[in-house]
């Protein structure tokens, strides 16, 4: 079933392709892929610089409009522009780890509004002491580009772009048909969303679908860029005017200024962690094994049903020991019933559970490759946007996160993450997790890593105690509401586990630390902390509270410790939440204020930022009867004794002699033993195991006809 569906889906790639060669050029008018104004496109000249709107129609103009003079006065109209660099470089004291905007002609020349130079000169810390304080408003206004002959033209704006929002930052591009008296705006924030403190870098595509509809006159059309908020910076470079095409499917950016959770996906963590314990896993429980990605159609008529939009999945499996790479070990669609409505208006949201978990268990340890692409029955204008990869990874040693790994092998932190405002008695950060088989395999939490972060303005004390707390989540619990959302009162959450670390010697030097809590001790009865329930989803936090070990009674972000955190979305997930079946939060947040008022925050700082938490577990070897994992018809195989001691027997028939080939790995995948039989209808072979360490192992009866795989246990 596997390879049909596998050759179909390679087809119908290889037609796609053939078309996007064909029909993927589009006609462009002015810019970069022209013969009209390439060097104004690629900021080849000096800008200039005016106070007023009074533009040059054949240099680009960088205009202020408004800045803070560091004093909370509004200076109209400041001195706040837009530069021409050619190192493609912010200036700013917050940019020493920047890298060059990627455009092919940056080294031309590229369009900066560098907010973190204007604002502290280039020194870090030196808040408000540069040339233009913030908070700033700019704008960067083109000469006068020549539409004649589109009018009634779909358009669309393409350019390179990287920028990094401090805070949610206003960031537009315009454009214009009546020299400048009018402007149609996209926000930048939907194209290429820049969540808080993060950069954000590519290919910027702007539809402007319906500017020239009607027009008599365009002659005297502009492009403006607009950035309007306080740190850190917006370059573009590499601009060009095209003919938009008529479909565009895509797989949708998330947008971080959207108004529900939806907006903030883009595709489901396949079973909501990035590693995974193979231990921690049932082949039979499908609950968090979701799949799933948001279409949208950037192009300008709607995709419609009868087109046969399609969502589709593959997972490749990299075998850490061997390092090969084995394609399409699980391929699935989705049709997609909705209409893709035109611009990326609307999206649609396919989703549905994965078939089953055999491709994970035949492959075991190692790492699996997703891929999602969408794909219709028509001429697709862009073939780059139809795809994003993720990835999660099966560990032996018992190790489960949401978050990534760090090169020391520790759990990842992207940024640090402290709540905003001040004077703070409590703060804990947490994830959920759940342990299918958690009381069967007596999986126990060992121990926990987590990293911290010290600013670089610390006057805290010279050490810090964190807890470690671990709660047990019940929806609907203690008066809760059933509806699979943790409850502000957190009522629903039962505290089970406790432990402490001790963060010695804390100095400020702007760097991130790693700690571990290795004692998780009961906090009711004392001793070690029981094992996780079955089904059991619970909730692993960080949390800080100074006055708790003899600490002041508040802090602030210069007296306490920040949380690492990793940026990996699981917006999706959290979209899912199921009162009956799947509760995936991603990591609720309670912050408690100097007067002890504080509420539990179900999604956090937002569904795109986890805290940085590694898991630890233990496991019992479990005991397990007979099962078969994967069978094809027509192939029976049987295993005895189960559990084996020292030799298993295996046994096949056929209802036509058959060539057959039996072979042994353990739960990792790695092959033990392999035996052949050849033109056989009945046969039992004697496999000996007394040297096998104790666990559970896989025996595999292979034949032309198909497969089936069963597992057995060796005591």
């Amino acid at each position: 079933m596997y390879s049909s569906i596998f050759n179909k889906l390679t087809a119908v790639m290889l037609v796609c392709i053939s078309f996007n060669l064909g029909l993927n050029a589009q006609t462009v008018i002015w810019g970069v892929g022209s013969t009209n104004g390439v060097a104004e496109a690629e900021f080849q000249n000096p800008l200039l610089t005016a106070t007023t709107a009074t533009f040059n129609a054949t240099s680009w103009t960088a205009q202020t409009i408004s800045n803070d003079d560091g004093a909370g006065t509004v200076l109209t109209p400041g001195a706040a522009f837009w530069v021409r660099t050619t190192t493609g470089l912010s200036q700013g004291g917050y940019a020493t780890n920047m890298t060059a905007i990627a455009s092919p002609s940056q080294a031309n020349g590229a369009a900066i509004f560098d907010s973190d130079f204007m604002d502290n000169g280039g020194t870090a810390g030196a808040f408000g002491t540069g040339t233009a304080p913030a908070d700033q408003v700019g704008d960067l206004v083109s000469p006068t580009i020549d539409l004649t002959g589109y009018a009634d033209s779909a358009l669309v704006l393409g350019f390179h772009c990287k920028w990094r929002a401090f805070q949610v930052n206003n960031f537009w591009v315009s454009m214009s048909i009546d020299d400048g008296l009018t402007w149609t705006d996209v926000d930048v924030n939907t194209l290429l969303p820049s969540p808080t403190n993060t950069t954000a870098e590519g290919y910027v595509v702007a539809p402007f679908y319906t500017l020239t509809q009607g027009a008599t006159n365009l002659t005297q059309c502009r492009i403006r860029y607009r950035f309007d908020g306080n740190y850190y910076y917006a370059a573009v470079d590499d601009l060009s005017i095209s003919v938009a095409q008529e479909y565009d499917i895509a797989i949708g950016l998330p947008d971080p200024s959207g108004n529900n959770l939806a907006s903030a996906y883009e595709d489901v963590r396949m079973g909501n962690y990035r590693y995974i314990s193979k231990d921690n896993f049932e082949v039979t429980d499908l609950k968090e094994w979701f799949w799933g990605i948001k279409v949208v159609n950037n192009g300008y008529q709607d995709i419609l049903p009868a087109q046969s939009p399609q969502a589709f999945l593959q997972v490749d499996f990299a075998d850490p020991l061997t390092g090969l790479t084995t394609t399409a070990v699980y391929i699935d669609t989705i049709d997609i019933i909705d209409t893709l409505p035109a611009g990326a208006a609307d999206y649609a949201l396919p989703v549905e559970t994965l078939r089953d978990l055999n491709f994970v268990d035949l492959n075991g340890v190692g790492d699996y490759n997703v891929s999602y692409w969408v794909q219709f029955a028509g001429n697709d204008a862009n073939a780059e946007n139809d795809t994003i990869k993720s990835v999660f990874t099966i560990t032996d040693n018992n190790y489960t996160s949401k978050c990534r790994l760090s090169q020391d092998g520790k759990v990842f932190a992207s940024r640090p993450i402290f709540p905003g405002g001040t004077d703070f008695s409590a703060f804990e950060y947490g994830s959920l997790y759940y342990f299918p088989n958690g009381a069967s395999d007596s999986v126990k939490l060992d121990s926990v890593d987590i990293r911290y972060y010290v600013s670089n303005g610390y006057s805290g004390s010279a050490s810090q105690t964190l807890v470690i707390n671990v709660y047990q989540f019940e929806d609907g619990a203690n008066g809760g509401t059933a509806d699979g959302i943790l409850d502000a009162s957190g009522g629903e959450l039962t505290q089970v586990g406790l432990g402490a670390i001790q963060i010695s010697q804390v100095v400020p030097n702007g760097t991130y630390g790693v700690a571990t809590a290795t004692n998780i001790v009961d906090p009711a009865q004392g001793g070690t902390m029981a094992p996780f329930v079955d089904g059991g989803f619970y909730m692993v936090s960080i949390f800080e509270n100074p006055s708790a070990f003899g600490g002041a009674a508040t802090f602030n972000s210069n007296t306490g410790i920040w949380f690492g955190a990793d940026e990996i979305n699981y917006a999706i997930n959290a979209a899912l939440t199921d009162v009956t079946d799947y509760i995936p939060h991603p990591s609720p947040v309670k912050v408690v204020d100097g007067t002890g008022a504080g509420d539990w925050n179900w999604v956090g700082f937002g569904a795109d930022i986890i805290p940085s938490i590694g898991l630890h577990l233990s496991f019992a070897s479990p005991v397990l009867d007979v099962e078969t994992v994967y069978e094809t018809e027509g192939v029976n195989l049987s295993l005895f004794p189960n559990p084996a001691t020292d030799l298993l027997n295996m046994n096949v028939s056929f209802e036509e002699a058959t060539n057959v080939m039996y072979i042994l790995t353990d739960v990792a995948g790695h092959v033990l033993n392999i035996t052949n039989a050849d033109n056989v209808t009945n046969d039992q072979q004697t496999l000996d195991v007394s040297k096998l360490a104790a666990g559970v192992y896989m025996v595999t009866a292979k034949t032309a006809k198909g497969t089936t795989t069963k597992r057995f246990v060796k005591q």
